[in-house]
């Protein structure tokens, strides 16, 4: 099946990304409405850039324009080949190339009006989407561990925290997720990172009860996040699973309601992550009561010398906790000072660097 091209980006003043179709080959992208790729801007010449067709790619070259054409941030003096996932400026203009129907994962006419040259180019769309598909597909990613302890510093849970392995890009989730978002991969990522990590950690640690995060879009569609743990549990057993929620992803009572049973049914432990980050939902706490509540390392972060006031809110929700049952964790713990403020009101689990680093191997 051909590839249909496109090119995707934030058009006008739009906070939604738009796509348009490439429907003519070579494609002229440039100020004039009959150019293939009308782009009406100030800094884009009448006729900036050429897009054509080489083989499964495309090659894109700069018309001698004022400001520029620019492929992943880079200014290009040359016919450059371009694929599915490269970033393109026209001037300031800012599009990423998308291939529909098949991905490959291995002069004229110029006014005289002069405008600045473009230093600061737009970063709304991460560069890297191709090589993101890449690493996915050939699951080049790999997993850490950080040890959940009582207050005394004894484990008695590990957290599954992926990494990426895959040249090109970097290793820590953050940037993974931004690119994977910005390219609807960001489902497909976080079920690799979970899988993966379950692999380890079961081959490292067999018995230990592993916690494992989801990411917000995997609450949209509850059916394929539970086929997925209904397929982990099948091969986990006889550890004890325990899913981590970001508290921005409890907002639908009912579909929380509904998980909270479908995870009981298979035995697996819910975790509301980085309570107090955002909008503490405390009713869902009451409604869908989950069995640990993580409170965020903003909460924790010298709450040795906190006001008095922050302390008694931090104080009232870990007594609201433990009375309604729900284990109550303090993330991002790093000194003996706020160790010993969070045992002080009644924590009962610990995760911070005090007591280790995440790290590959779970005994080192």
């Amino acid at each position: 099946m051909p590839k249909q091209w496109l090119l995707e980006g934030y058009v006008g003043d739009s906070d939604r990304i738009q796509r348009i179709a490439i429907t003519q080959f070579p494609c002229i992208v440039g100020r004039v409405n009959e150019s293939g790729f009308p782009v009406p801007k100030g800094d884009v010449s009448r006729k900036h850039a050429e897009i054509i067709v080489s083989g499964d790619a495309l090659v894109v070259n700069d018309l001698g324009s004022t400001n520029g054409t620019f492929v992943n941030r880079n200014r290009i003096s040359s016919p450059t080949t371009v694929d599915h996932g490269d970033v393109l400026h026209f001037g300031s203009n800012e599009y990423r190339l998308i291939a529909e129907g098949g991905v490959d994962t291995e002069e004229e006419g110029e006014e005289t009006t002069t405008f600045a040259a473009v230093e600061n180019l737009s970063d709304r769309l991460p560069t890297g989407l191709r090589e993101l598909q890449q690493m996915i597909d050939q699951r080049a990613v790999t997993a850490h561990f950080q040890a959940i302890t009582r207050v005394t510093g004894t484990p008695v849970a590990y957290e599954i925290l992926g990494r990426g392995a895959f040249d090109g890009l970097p290793p820590a989730p953050w940037p993974l997720f931004q690119i994977a978002e910005s390219g609807g991969l960001d489902v497909a990522l976080s079920e690799l990172f979970r899988e993966v990590g379950i692999q380890e950690a079961v081959a490292q640690a067999p018995g230990a009860t592993i916690f494992v995060n989801t990411h917000p879009a995997e609450l949209k569609d509850m059916r394929r996040l539970m086929m997925g743990l209904e397929k982990t549990m099948s091969t986990l057993r006889p550890h004890k699973l325990v899913l981590e929620i970001h508290e921005d992803g409890v907002s639908n009572l009912k579909a929380m309601q509904a998980l909270h049973m479908d995870l009981k049914a298979l035995n697996i432990g819910l975790a509301y992550d980085d309570f107090g980050a955002g909008q503490s939902r405390l009713q869902e706490m009451v409604d869908v009561p989950p069995d640990y509540v993580k409170f965020d390392m903003s909460l924790i972060r010298d709450i040795d010398t906190a006001t008095a006031a922050k302390r008694e809110m931090i104080q009232s929700l870990v007594t609201f906790s433990k009375n309604t049952g729900i284990i109550t964790l303090a993330e991002g713990v790093e000194t003996q000072a706020e160790l010993d403020a969070c045992a002080d009101m009644g924590f009962e689990l610990i995760q911070g660097w005090i007591f280790g680093k995440p790290k590959p191997n779970i005994y080192d």
